[in-house]
């Protein structure tokens, strides 16, 4: 099998659901962001979120490109399927367990984390005379590289149950789009604040990966669904909050059953601000509408650098 030169650490099958439509001439392009330039520009989609080799050290032959293409080849068949049925109710266990790999694979493959290695390796000497002290050489870039990929495999199988032992929805956006990064899968915690609250295996830990400017999917920790649920239980018959308590409780029936859920502008919103946040540099969308990163460059909460695990 011959390796591509050109490797892409956000999927092409995943950008290709963000592309412009109806664009001119066959070559399939999305609008790009740059946060380090404040630029938007258009960019085909075979070149972007990619590097030159970068799962792979020719000097050594060593390669996890085609491993990480298979991955990317099962997930695209199903993340059309749930595209077409504008659900995942009718996925099965085993292409569930496919995804979760996928989502596990997608949070470690990324710049961002490549870029922690260097920061680790470049602090420990810097504070501390590591490999000075020990007379042994500083990793070289391609040992850094090897280093990330060996790291980005040998973890899946841990980090993959995390995912998969989620509430899992698909969220449906009706009047606006969301947008994506270049480290398309982000995190959060509504319930519980603070540092380290951000691992996969964190308590009340939410998963977002959009698939498609109208869809995203969804992954929550299943003690969120309890927190709601128990206090629902013994809540006081009050007409004023009724309606509240019946969206609640919708809202629980939807995360047991894996249902389609709707995502309200402010919804999405928020979860394109995760994007504009977790993004190392580059965002991506169907159409020309930078206005978020660029608001969050004006408010100073562009540059946030988030990536936590655990």
């Amino acid at each position: 099998m011959n390796t591509p030169i050109n490797q892409h650490y956000v999927p092409q099958f995943l950008l290709r659901n963000f592309q412009i439509p109806e664009k001119r001439g066959k070559e399939s392009a999305i609008f790009t962001f740059d946060k380090s330039t404040h630029n938007e520009y258009q960019t085909p989609i075979k070149t972007t979120a990619a590097e030159r080799y970068f799962y792979e050290v020719k000097e050594e032959s060593y390669t996890i490109e085609d491993k990480l293409g298979e991955y990317e080849s099962l997930t695209g068949e199903i993340v059309r399927k749930v595209l077409e049925n504008q659900s995942i109710k009718k996925i099965t266990n085993k292409e569930k367990v496919i995804i979760a790999k996928f989502i596990a694979l997608q949070i470690v493959r990324v710049p961002a984390m490549r870029n922690r290695f260097t920061q680790f390796t470049d602090l420990i000497e810097e504070r501390f005379n590591y490999f000075g002290s020990r007379g042994i050489p500083k990793p070289s870039e391609a040992e850094e590289k090897i280093s990330h990929c060996n790291f980005v495999l040998n973890t899946m199988n841990d980090f993959f149950p995390f995912v998969y032992n989620k509430d899992w929805v698909l969220c449906e956006s009706v009047n606006s789009d969301y947008i994506i990064g270049d480290n398309p899968v982000v995190l959060n915690n509504t319930f519980n604040k603070g540092r380290g609250n951000l691992g996969l295996a964190s308590n009340g830990v939410e998963i977002y990966m959009p698939i498609s400017p109208k869809y995203c999917l969804l992954l929550i920790c299943r003690s969120v669904r309890k927190s709601i649920s128990e206090p629902l239980l013994n809540s006081p018959v009050n007409s004023d909050i009724q309606p509240s308590i019946s969206r609640l409780k919708e809202f629980v029936r939807k995360l047991k059953f894996n249902e389609t859920i709707t995502s309200a502008p402010e919804n999405v919103m928020f979860v394109n601000s995760l994007q504009v946040m977790f993004a190392e540099r580059f965002l991506y969308s169907h159409k020309k509408s930078f206005d978020l990163p660029k608001q969050m460059a004006i408010d100073g909460t562009l540059d946030n650098k988030i990536f936590h695990f655990d």
